[in-house]
């Protein structure tokens, strides 16, 4: 039996946010914890779920990823 690898998204485009859920979803070796529209709800949900990646939009309105 394979632990899931956890993932957090932050994108401040829904559509891609979307399509990434579904692609990794639709995968049983990852789960999504939660999706982030800007960087600073992406440190909470870090934060809170302590996820195995983050994949993040470089450029989001407040905090961006490189931030």
């Amino acid at each position: 039996m394979t632990v899931p690898v956890t993932v957090v998204l932050a994108d401040d485009h829904p559509l891609m946010r979307k399509a990434l859920n579904d692609l990794l979803s639709s995968e049983r070796d990852f789960t999504v914890l939660a999706q982030c529209a800007n960087g600073d709800e992406a440190l909470r949900a870090v934060r809170e779920h302590r996820p195995d990646i983050l994949v993040l939009d470089v450029r989001m309105p407040g905090k961006g990823g490189l931030a």
